[in-house]
């Protein structure tokens, strides 16, 4: 059986994972084949023994603090640029990236053919990219992309 603790109640479509939802680890102790969590929900504190723990709890990770896992942070002078767009083509759920000079683009596809665009530039370009016009900013992300996906609107 897996188990998924997480902060905000969600959708659980398997019958073999048992959501703890909504719950938050506040302390866990290594034994020698496992590891036991103490967990806070709405009816109070529990513990949980699991054989395999996954810190996935994001950049704070109580998880990974406890266990003493140290973090290297590097700073790549890059902020990410996020805008929608509706295609002139179909995306058919298809993600796409391009590694350009100025960094990463992707596109990210939505519901009703919309999509994503993350672009990562230079951090001091960052405002620059954050006050074109929309007609510029797309002729930017067709001129990065191409035209694969056609012409580029906002939605």
């Amino acid at each position: 059986m897996l188990f998924v603790v997480c902060s905000k109640v969600v959708q659980n479509d398997h019958s073999n994972i048992d959501l703890l939802c909504p719950a938050r680890v506040v302390a866990l102790q290594e034994q020698q084949d496992s590891v036991v969590l103490e967990l806070e929900t709405d009816s109070g504190v529990s513990s949980l023994q699991a054989g395999l723990l996954v810190a996935a709890d994001g950049t704070h990770s109580l998880v990974r603090e406890q266990l003493g896992i140290d973090t290297e942070l590097v700073d790549y002078q890059q902020t990410a640029v996020v805008g929608n767009i509706t295609p002139e083509r179909p995306h058919q759920d298809t993600a796409f990236e391009r590694f350009t000079p100025r960094g990463p683009l992707a596109i990210l596809p939505l519901a009703e053919n919309r999509a994503v665009v993350v672009m990562a530039v230079v951090s001091t370009d960052a405002e620059h990219y954050l006050g074109l016009e929309d007609s510029a900013w797309l002729k930017e992300i067709e001129t990065q992309f191409g035209r694969r996906l056609g012409r580029l609107q906002r939605p």
